[in-house]
């Protein structure tokens, strides 16, 4: 085999649309392979380093570099034992980088950065078990204008706007299907067995 180390960066150059870099294992077995690393090999290593990216750069109509998309990777605890990592996927909007999709270990994060865009979500299956469970939360930071719009766009008889189903079959005041609340009381809601609560009546 043929190793190779570099201690300075290395550029490589093509003048069409070829394949620049081929990474190819030969291996038989199942493990994974090939595989490319990163790793930020720090003596001082400390909590919000960042690990590296991959950026995706163009031109702009002004000939001037533009990082477009970029995928970052970020120590959030670097404690032996409970290392955590922060993921990062960010898109240029209206000229400015903008986190659009953020891991950590606590949640996913969608529009961290609160770019004013539609958050759309598009088909998914649902397993015979009923899962799986997700909360859904549409920020909109404007004074005005939807929270979250759901649109049907089908004419067949049928349809739902929006379908909230339990697996049982609750008798009473026991399980919510809808409710409405500000910061400080529950305004309106729907109880799993059809009731209706009004606050103000």
């Amino acid at each position: 085999a043929t190793t190779a180390t570099f201690n300075d960066g290395v550029t490589i150059n093509v003048n069409d649309n070829s394949d620049v870099l081929t990474l190819t294992s030969t291996d038989a077995d199942a493990n994974e392979g090939p595989v490319m690393i990163f790793d930020r090999n720090s003596s001082s290593t400390a909590n919000q380093d960042e690990l590296g990216a991959i950026t995706f750069r163009g031109r702009n109509d002004a000939a001037q570099g533009v990082d477009y998309i970029k995928l970052e990777a970020v120590i959030a605890d670097e404690t032996d034992g409970t290392e955590d990592g922060n993921f990062h996927i960010s898109n240029i909007t209206a000229g400015t980088s903008k986190k659009y999709i953020s891991v950590n270990r606590q949640e996913i994060c969608f529009n961290e950065d609160g770019a004013n865009v539609d958050i759309r979500i598009g088909r998914f299956s649902i397993n015979s078990d009923g899962s799986p469970t997700v909360n859904f939360h549409c920020y909109n930071p404007h004074s005005d204008g939807y929270i979250a719009k759901f649109e049907n766009v089908h004419t067949n008889a049928g349809q739902y706007g929006i379908n909230i189903k339990f697996a049982a079959a609750p008798d009473n005041n026991s399980q919510h299907a809808i409710v409405f609340e500000d910061t400080t009381t529950t305004r309106f809601k729907v109880w799993a067995d059809g009731d209706v609560v009004n606050h103000d009546n």
